[in-house]
């Protein structure tokens, strides 16, 4: 699938209820109180991320990511560890993750919440704009660690105003959001547009349909080359979806003699009562010479199933002795099942035992079911 398959994929699952709630909440933005809340940064780190957005632009990688849209996911994630290889990149992650770069708190009317991450925009579909959506794909590199931790992530801006600015341009900032935590709707004004210098400035706070509506813990600041069409609009609404995580595991499986097919989960009882949980699974399993593996399914996405769902899933798991499968939502691990192969007949549907937790006589929230189609020994 390409890059721009992927991106416009996805986020036709917007609902468009959702933007004509986001165009409604934008209207009601008090600017003055909005911009009392979004954080700021010191001059210093404020020159060091235009320094930053401007090498990017600037760069042979740039160039290279703006000609992925019609290639494989592949080839632009692929150029990630160059962008942030980037001299004045690196001068800004590296400042960006000090608390001392950010203004103090006693200086805004909500307590400063640190960066996250470094987001780097920089595919636009331009030619939706008109109507004022703009999708887009970027990075968020994790500030948290030194592992080069990455997520490529999708993004919809439903923008407001008579006459519209499309800010499409290759981008650099920060956000208060986790890099593996990117899905969720947000609000935000363009803080400053500086037509003469070629570049403007946005900043926005994550935002809930339901009261209390705004989110300040997902703040973002974002600083990018003014490019497309129209001029003046200052505010708009975004959402924005986790499609990859470059710390995943890899996708090719090595060739064990044993095969399953993880066919199904019946959700007994979700975590989340009220709602639904977002799941994937981890696969873990050793090889003969004791190398260990994991993968991880769906790759780049989740599936959310709430309680009375089965989740059908189709997943073939080729391994040696013993495999273990790892239920899992953003939050961490919701149930482990351990399958060996002695315990298996091909062909035949097998329902690993329920892992109980607490008590003896409570339900798991999840059964699994596999199938067996070859085992090798």
């Amino acid at each position: 699938m390409t890059l721009h398959d992927l991106t416009t994929a996805r986020l036709t699952h917007v609902d468009s209820r959702l933007q004509e709630t986001l165009k409604t909440s934008i209207v009601e933005v008090n600017r003055d109180d909005f911009k009392a809340q979004v954080p700021r940064l010191t001059s210093k780190l404020a020159s060091l991320l235009r320094a930053a957005q401007i090498a990017f632009a600037q760069s042979d990688v740039a160039a290279r990511l703006a000609e992925t849209g019609d290639k494989p996911v592949d080839a632009a994630m692929a150029l990630a560890p160059e962008v942030l290889a980037i001299p004045e990149m690196r001068a800004f992650f590296d400042a960006a993750r000090q608390p001392e770069m950010m203004r103090s708190s006693s200086e805004l009317s909500t307590p400063t919440i640190l960066p996250q991450s470094i987001l780097v925009p920089f595919y636009f579909i331009l030619d939706v704009a008109e109507a004022g959506v703009v999708p887009f794909a970027g990075f968020a590199f994790d500030l948290t660690s030194d592992d080069g931790n990455v997520n490529f992530y999708a993004g919809l801006n439903v923008l407001v105003g008579e006459d519209i600015t499309v800010a499409a341009g290759y981008g650099i900032g920060l956000t208060a959001m986790s890099y593996n935590h990117m899905t969720g709707a947000s609000v935000g004004l363009s803080a400053d547009f500086v037509k003469g210098e070629g570049y403007y400035i946005e900043g926005s706070v994550g935002w809930s349909l339901l009261p209390p509506y705004a989110k300040i813990s997902q703040w973002a600041i974002v600083v990018g080359d003014a490019t497309g069409v129209g001029g003046g609009g200052d505010a708009f609404g975004g959402f924005t979806i986790s499609l990859f995580d470059m710390s995943m595991p890899p996708m090719v499986q090595p060739d064990g003699p044993n095969i399953i097919d993880v066919r199904k989960f019946d959700a007994i009882q979700t975590k989340n009562d009220n709602g639904s949980d977002s799941l994937h699974f981890d696969v873990k399993f050793s090889d003969e010479d004791n190398n260990d593996y994991e993968f991880r399914y769906p790759m780049w996405d989740h599936r959310d199933v709430q309680k009375g769902d089965i989740w059908e899933v189709g997943y073939t798991v080729k391994f040696w002795d013993t495999v273990t499968i790892e239920l899992k939502t953003g939050g961490g691990k919701l149930a482990e099942w351990t399958i060996d192969a002695s315990e298996l007949t091909a062909g035949e549907m097998y329902h690993p035992a329920n892992v109980t937790k607490g008590s003896s006589d409570q339900k798991l929230d999840y059964a699994l079911y596999v199938y067996p189609h070859h085992l090798g020994g």
